[in-house]
């Protein structure tokens, strides 16, 4: 059955594009339900080069976030 989606948007943002992804999953771990969340958030330039990132997963057992610019 379905464990979980996946939403990807890109949309113009002055001279590059934004792109975010969403993700939702519902996982068994060692037979415990487990809600993990997981959201980048891009910029990249015309080209589609990586400028900045922005990345998080969580669930109710961590909280990790890590940014990045080039």
């Amino acid at each position: 059955g379905k464990i979980g989606y996946m939403v990807t948007s890109t949309q113009r943002s002055g001279e590059g594009y934004l792109i975010t992804e969403q993700s939702f999953m519902r996982l068994n771990t060692l037979g415990t339900l487990q809600d993990v969340k997981i959201r980048t958030t891009t910029y990249v330039d015309q080209g589609f080069a990586l400028k900045t990132f922005d990345f998080r997963i969580s669930s109710q057992l961590v909280d990790f976030k890590i940014k990045g610019k080039l």
